[in-house]
C-alpha cells in the first residue's frame, strides 16, 4: 500500500517552498481566462490533501481558508493543513468494500477507498499542484523540476531545450 500521509506531507512542503519563490504579483495570474488563478490552484491543491485523507480516517475535512488569497495567507493555510495532517493517524488499511462519496464538479462519485485515492484524490492533488508550477513558469518565475519534486538536480541555467532548436 502507498504510504499516503508521508507522500502528502512531502508535497505540501514542496508547495510551501514553491509559493515562497513566487512573487505576490503572480498569485492572481492563471493559464487561461476560464481557469483558476495560481492562488486558487494552491488553495485547492492543499485542500485536496485533506479531502483525500480525512475520509480515510473517518474525520470531517477541517476548513483553513482565509478570506484573502495573498501569498502570506496561502502560506499560512498550506502550513495549517500540513500541520493538521501531520497530527493524524496513519492509514494502514484500505477497503474495497468501504465507499467514499465525493462531489466532483457537478458529478456525484461513489468510489472504493483504493479507487478514491488512485483515480480521484491523488490525480486532483497533483493536477492543482502542477498548475501552480505551470502558472509560475508561464510568468517567468525561475523554477526547476527540483522545485516541484525535491529530487531532481540540474546545474544553474541548464535546459534540455537549446535556444534556436526546432523542438
Amino acid at each position: 500500500m502507498i504510504e499516503l500521509q508521508p507522500l502528502l506531507l512531502r508535497y505540501l512542503q514542496q508547495l510551501i517552498q514553491l509559493l515562497e519563490k513566487i512573487p505576490e504579483e503572480c498569485f492572481q495570474a492563471s493559464l487561461a481566462p476560464d481557469m483558476f488563478s495560481l492562488a486558487e490552484q494552491a488553495r485547492i491543491a492543499s485542500n485536496y490533501s485533506l479531502r483525500l485523507y480525512c475520509p480515510l480516517i473517518r474525520q470531517p475535512v477541517p476548513q483553513f481558508d482565509q478570506q484573502e488569497l495573498s501569498k502570506s495567507a496561502l502560506l499560512q493555510e498550506v502550513s495549517q493543513r500540513r500541520d493538521y495532517l501531520r497530527r493524524q493517524p496513519a492509514v494502514t488499511e484500505l477497503s474495497d468494500a468501504r465507499r467514499i462519496n465525493e462531489r466532483a464538479g457537478f458529478a456525484d462519485l461513489e468510489l472504493s477507498e483504493p479507487h478514491f485515492i488512485q483515480h480521484y484524490g491523488l490525480p486532483n492533488f497533483f493536477f492543482h499542484l502542477s498548475m501552480v508550477y505551470a502558472i509560475a513558469r508561464q510568468h517567468g518565475v525561475a523554477l526547476s523540476k527540483a522545485d516541484f519534486d525535491g529530487y531532481h538536480d540540474y546545474p544553474g541555467g541548464f535546459s534540455f531545450i537549446q535556444p534556436g532548436s526546432d523542438e
